[in-house]
């Protein structure tokens, strides 16, 4: 009910500016372009392991596999519609990333961990720290995929879930635990984690600001509980806000890599709640 069309100038902007992971998925996504192209430019971020890295978190450039490597790959597909996610290529990739989780919590650690060759390659001084908490949306992702985690991996993450407690307010960061109970109805508490997201969203939602972290790759799990009117809202400041040259406002002064992937994070997220359409291709396919 509040479709837009994507702009002319804001495709240019992506087709030359994004990488080609992200060019593909804008292609497949918006242009009907082949699905085996996109998926075939997100393999490539696989390593023989099956997890993901190479810098698919582009702030993280280490070619070891990570969690948020993992998780970022399971983003780009969850933005691919239910039938191509029963593609046999993307079902085969899947497959390997869980074997992937699934060998990390054999190694007796309740989480994600970052790989021990971090100093050796360009990173951001945040992924320092620890990230244990990502197994919970990766195992979430994996339960919306229908591909469960099994055995250690699915007690692991249980237990880890079982040991949190539930976040009172929401931050742009904490999601995980959110994104666990959304999917894993065999989490004990995930009735009482909903209802305390619904609260904490309605708290939020009024609130006046210029940018809002409940509408990223992070939080757009929970589009379906906010009200119909903030996402409009929201939509209308996206596209009142593209600047001359197609890209949204840089959203990390001094990382400018981010602002043609964020440009693209907001299409693809409203395209998968399907209120906006493709600008016409020029060429087509």
């Amino acid at each position: 009910m509040f479709t837009h069309t994507i702009p002319e100038h804001t495709r240019d902007y992506l087709l030359t500016r994004c990488r080609l992971l992200e060019r593909q998925f804008y292609l497949t996504l918006f242009e009907q372009g082949p699905v085996e192209m996109a998926v075939k430019a997100l393999s490539a971020y696989q390593n023989p392991d099956g997890g993901f890295g190479s810098g698919i978190e582009p702030d993280l450039l280490t070619p070891a596999s990570t969690g948020i490597g993992l998780e970022t790959a399971c983003y780009y597909l969850d933005m691919l519609s239910k039938s191509q996610r029963q593609h046999d290529q993307i079902l085969t990739l899947l497959e390997r990333a869980r074997v992937w989780v699934e060998h990390q919590t054999a190694e007796s650690v309740p989480g994600m961990v970052m790989p021990k060759d971090l100093d050796h390659y360009p990173h951001q001084t945040w992924w320092l720290s620890p990230d244990q908490t990502r197994l919970l949306s990766i195992a979430g992702y994996l339960v919306k995929f229908n591909l469960p985690l099994r055995g250690k991996a699915k007690t692991a993450a249980a237990e880890l879930a079982d040991s949190l407690a539930i976040p009172r307010e929401l931050t742009a960061y904490n999601y995980p635990l959110f994104v666990y109970a959304a999917n894993e109805t065999s989490f004990s508490r995930w009735e009482t984690a909903l209802d305390i997201l619904q609260q904490q969203l309605t708290e939020h939602i009024y609130e006046e600001r210029e940018s809002y972290f409940l509408l990223t790759r992070y939080w757009y799990h929970f589009i379906d509980m906010m009200p119909e009117e903030l996402v409009e809202r929201q939509m209308d400041l996206f596209f009142d806000n593209v600047e001359a040259d197609g890209g949204v406002k840089d959203p990390y002064p001094g990382l400018p890599w981010w602002r043609p992937i964020v440009t693209l994070d907001y299409l693809m997220i409203l395209n998968s709640m399907d209120f906006i359409e493709a600008a016409p291709s020029p060429s087509g396919w």
